[in-house]
């Protein structure tokens, strides 16, 4: 078996992992990354940053994008929705970078992963771990390779290895989970009627369709059916399924074709008890995951990536004391809890439920109140 050694060694080479590996290796960390992907594919995923995100990106050197004036008095503004609702408008100083920043997770991570290997980082594609075994000392990862099986013994271990994570499971983190109610369908195809559906996020009776198409028809369309979740989540989605739950929604044809990729999502959501095990850190998807309403998933795990980096790296070299890692779980997991608590309520509010048309007056009357505007705006 072949033997490596680092300082730390992540398991997921997704945004999340790559992130925090291109931070690790800013600071002189020795980092291994071990991703079970041989490349980045180019499904589509989340594709928004939120403020917080692209501000601190920005300061890090890690996102080029244009800063308002300084001398330019006011804030910049965002119209943004809640629960699909509109209404909602987002701020941030002038002088910081734009509040939304269009930019698919693919991109994001090829760049992190660049950054991470022009500053030393080793990266592990095509290797699954199989194994991991904590001891005082430190953390090995058996990881399953076309070579052969590949041991990397490091003293600090992060799973940033999404929803399906193996270091949770192979480590035992408990986690206080609900169960999915709904069923969602995502699709990246052509709509060959233009005027088949409205752009945006759109509800009847029966659902909500959430289209965004450009001007050759070529886009993205998301349907939510609030009956229950699907009886077979793992089946493969057709697009000839798709068009048909469109149709049933909105009350008339809606004709797809030309399908780039396809999924089935829903609102099942876990967020662990505690961040950290000894040795061990979670962060990303493979900490919390939630309805994907927003956009605030990737962004909390990138969140989660700039804060764990530096402490770790401190800590590695010296400069900072251990229980400086204890504040991971005490400062990530409340905004954690945030967010699977606010998508929560935002898909109680979508819920197509006559009894709650009032409800959702009041919303769509409350969300343009500054102060209203101004607590959902940073709590996103």
């Amino acid at each position: 078996m072949l033997r490596r050694h680092a300082q730390v060694v992540i398991v997921g080479g997704g945004p999340v992992g790559m992130l925090l590996a291109a931070e690790l290796a800013a600071y002189g960390v020795d980092v291994c990354v071990v991703e079970s992907k041989p490349r980045t594919t180019d499904e589509p995923r989340a594709g928004t940053l939120h403020a917080r995100t692209v501000q601190s990106l920005a300061r890090r050197g890690l996102m080029e994008v244009e800063a308002g004036r300084a001398e330019r008095a006011g804030h910049h503004r965002e119209p943004f929705h809640f629960a699909g609702l509109p209404g909602l408008s987002i701020t941030a100083p002038a002088t910081e970078p734009p509040i939304l920043v269009k930019c698919p997770q693919a991109d994001l991570e090829r760049q992190f992963e660049a950054v991470a290997q022009r500053r030393g980082a080793t990266v592990l594609r095509d290797s699954q771990a199989v194994r991991i075994v904590q001891d005082p000392d430190g953390v090995e990862v058996t990881a399953k390779r076309p070579q052969g099986p590949e041991q990397v013994r490091a003293e600090y271990l992060i799973g940033a290895d999404g929803a399906r994570s193996t270091v949770r499971d192979l480590c035992g983190f408990v986690a206080d989970t609900h169960p999915a109610t709904v069923s969602a369908l995502m699709g990246q195809v052509r709509l060959v009627d233009p005027a088949a559906l409205p752009p945006g996020w759109q509800r009847t009776e029966r659902g909500w369709t959430a289209a965004k198409f450009d001007a050759h028809g070529y886009g993205r369309l998301m349907t939510l059916d609030c009956r229950g979740p699907h009886p077979d989540r793992g089946s493969p989605l057709t697009v000839e399924e798709l068009s048909r739950e469109a149709e049933r929604i909105v009350g008339h044809a809606v004709p797809l074709t030309e399908p780039t990729h396809l999924s089935r999502f829903n609102d099942f959501s876990r967020l662990v008890a505690n961040y950290r095990q000894g040795r061990v850190f979670l962060a990303g998807d493979s900490a919390h995951v939630h309805f994907p309403v927003g956009g605030q998933g990737l962004n909390t795990g990138l969140l989660d990536a700039l804060n764990l980096g530096w402490k770790l790296a401190h800590t590695l070299r010296g400069t900072a004391g251990k229980d400086l890692l204890d504040t991971y779980d005490q400062e990530r997991r409340p905004p954690g809890q945030r967010v699977v608590d606010n998508t929560r309520a935002q898909l109680a509010l979508m819920r197509p439920d006559p009894q709650l048309d009032s409800l959702r007056a009041l919303m769509a009357d409350l969300l343009p109140l500054p102060d209203v505007g101004a607590y959902l705006g940073d709590m996103l």
